[in-house]
């Protein structure tokens, strides 16, 4: 079982992230039910996906933004390569400050959407990065594309 430690140092709080993972899963597939205008058995479009990754990041976010380590934002980037199926999903974890934690935070992320994207049958995948608020706030020009502004998922 994988968990992450949040609230006071002393107190004995923890976050499974198999448990939280499982419950940002089944959110993507609700929320992708509601969104898309697909055949039942019709495969994944990429903009089904961004609806399933948008859901799964928000429920994700929601469960770990009570760490210690204050994660204030999550954003999905716009993409550059709109008609590109198997393209990537860009996404910042915005916070105080930048630690290894946080890194550590934002690569398990990636790699636990991994794993479901292989076995949803998914093409696009998922990269996180860990931005600390002041250098989200100065780059906040490459966050952006002249159509589309990043996408707060949350808060």
């Amino acid at each position: 079982m994988a968990t992450l430690s949040k609230g006071q140092p002393d107190a004995d709080r923890s976050i499974d992230l198999g448990a939280v993972v499982r419950l940002a899963t089944n959110a993507g597939f609700e929320h992708l039910a509601r969104m898309a205008r697909r055949a039942k058995g019709e495969a994944m479009t990429r903009q089904d996906e961004e609806y399933f990754a948008y859901a799964w990041l928000q429920t994700m976010a929601a469960n770990l933004g009570d760490l210690r380590c204050a994660i204030k934002a999550v954003c999905m980037l716009p993409s550059a390569d709109e008609g590109d199926d198997d393209a990537t999903i860009d996404t910042v974890l915005v916070s105080e400050t930048s630690s290894a934690a946080l890194a550590l935070v934002a690569a398990s992320i990636s790699d636990h959407y991994e794993k479901v994207r292989r076995d949803a049958g998914m093409k696009g995948r998922l990269q996180v990065y860990q931005v600390a608020e002041a250098d989200a706030r100065l780059g906040g020009s490459v966050m952006t594309s002249l159509h589309r502004p990043p996408l707060q998922v949350w808060p």
